[in-house]
């Protein structure tokens, strides 16, 4: 077959059949005017939401256990330990001022959201759930009153958009999503989550879509704040966080999408809070920061006390990597990535964008 879409021998034989049957006075039959064009072979073109994207990078063990193998296990928010609790864990904690900041946002007052939540199933009875929740209320209040300062210059309505991405290996990502919270100045959230967190790199990557659409012709700022609970009271005390606009968006979404299709062959090796420790520590000394994410991921071992390894927060996360060391080996599927390379590539633009403030 040549590059129109025939045999040149066998068209050669064709038209001198025809000479010889005008030479002799024969008809003859044209069934086209001139060769088909055969349309060039494109690389295809793949639809990809936002959230599932954002889905992909940040949980990376969970989306390949439910979605490529089709494994669900039990998280331990399925289960409420017991039916009269004393105390809260900080997943039981988060949840209850997730919930009332979401109340307040949708207009309920500080009292009316407290209320509700004093009657839920998780929040401890008496005079020490009440206690605990004006606690988790100041600072949803605190994330409140910042958020709405933030949010002066008005709302903007949802946007949707597609922006196309050319990957590296030749094909191209159509990816589709929605950005809320928009205003004049930024895209400003408020969320009652630690800063620094999983929820700031999902941020992030919606940041880079948001950019994405700025380049593409969105009227949009592109700019993202996130209000939240301080990092680390003492390193990073500021409740805000900004991403600053991105150059080049498009490309950098390129490389995550590239990663997250990668994803369906095998686990990612990238763990967000071990990654990012090491991302944060690689430039300056690496073998310190390698060190310090496999203390991260692992543990030490020798005491029960402080948050755990990462690889224990998850039994899908424990399961899935169970005697293996994706901090330092090649993952079957996924052998051009590495952890140490991932965590740098993901991170570093996010610190490049990254600033703290006060308020």
């Amino acid at each position: 077959m040549g590059r129109r879409g025939i045999d040149p021998d066998a068209f050669a034989a064709a038209r001198a059949r025809r000479a010889a049957l005008e030479a002799s006075g024969g008809s003859w039959r044209r069934f086209l005017e001139d060769p088909i064009e055969v349309e060039s072979a494109e690389a295809p073109v793949t639809d990809l939401a936002l959230e599932t994207l954002v889905h992909r990078i940040a949980l990376p063990s969970r989306t390949f256990l439910r979605d490529r193998l089709r494994i669900r296990l039990p998280q331990e928010e399925d289960v409420v330990d017991e039916l009269d609790p004393f105390t809260l864990d900080g997943r039981d904690r988060w949840g209850l001022g997730s919930a009332m900041l979401q109340a307040m946002e949708e207009g309920a007052t500080p009292e009316e959201a407290l209320a509700r939540l004093a009657a839920s199933a998780s929040t401890p009875r008496g005079v020490p759930g009440l206690a605990t929740l004006r606690n988790i209320q100041n600072d949803v209040l605190e994330i409140a009153r910042i958020a709405a300062v933030r949010r002066r210059s008005g709302a903007l309505p949802d946007h949707t958009g597609t922006v196309e991405l050319a990957l590296a290996s030749g094909a191209t990502v159509r990816l589709t999503g929605r950005l809320d919270r928009l205003t004049p100045d930024a895209r400003i959230l408020a969320r009652f989550t630690r800063l620094g967190g999983r929820g700031e790199l999902e941020e992030w990557i919606r940041h880079l879509f948001l950019c994405a659409c700025v380049e593409t012709g969105a009227v949009l700022a592109p700019h993202t704040v996130l209000v939240g609970r301080p990092q680390d009271s003492k390193k990073h005390p500021e409740p805000v966080v900004e991403f600053q606009p991105v150059r080049d968006a498009r490309r950098e979404l390129a490389r995550l999408a590239e990663w997250a299709l990668e994803a369906g062959d095998g686990p990612l090796p990238f763990f967000p809070d071990t990654s990012r420790v090491y991302a944060a520590g690689a430039g300056d000394d690496p073998d310190k920061a390698r060190r310090a994410a496999n203390l991260h991921f692992y543990g030490s071992g020798s005491s029960a006390f402080g948050p755990a390894p990462e690889a224990q927060r998850e039994l899908e996360m424990l399961r899935l990597w169970e005697g293996r060391s994706p901090l330092s080996e090649a993952i079957p599927g996924v052998e051009d990535v590495d952890f140490e390379g991932l965590a740098r590539a993901i991170y570093q633009p996010l610190f490049d964008a990254r600033k703290e403030h006060a308020s």
